[in-house]
């Protein structure tokens, strides 16, 4: 390793004594799981409660199928909506600066920080 890379590798201490960890280690996983799962649980419920509310024959129509079938497209919808949502957010810390004696205080607040790559 680098000498530049052991360095920036280091978690370093900003003014007023916020610790800033270096960033990495968030992938898309999470939030294309979360969408998929959503998503699928949703649409192959949905479908399934609307295919035995429609059925005209007394209980002959499976409803199983064209839920799972449904399911999975929503699923898989889901899961690029999900990975695209975790990919907007942000996941470094953010420093929380004490005001300079004398001065007011900036103006700080609480939210989530939203990062748009092109």
């Amino acid at each position: 390793m680098s000498q530049a890379a052991a360095i920036a590798a280091r978690p370093s201490t900003a003014a007023g004594g916020a610790t800033f960890a270096p960033p990495g280690g968030d992938s898309l996983k999470n939030g294309a799981i979360i969408g998929g799962v959503v998503a699928g649980v949703g649409m192959g419920s949905f479908i399934y409660w609307l295919c035995n509310a429609l059925d005209d024959t007394g209980g002959d129509q499976p409803c199983a199928g064209p839920a799972l079938v449904w399911a999975g497209i929503a699923g898989a919808g889901g899961a690029l909506v999900g990975a695209g949502v975790d990919a907007l957010f942000d996941g470094t810390p953010q420093a929380r600066m004490k005001p300079r004696p004398g001065m007011p205080p900036r103006s700080v607040r609480p939210g989530v920080a939203i990062r748009w790559r092109f």
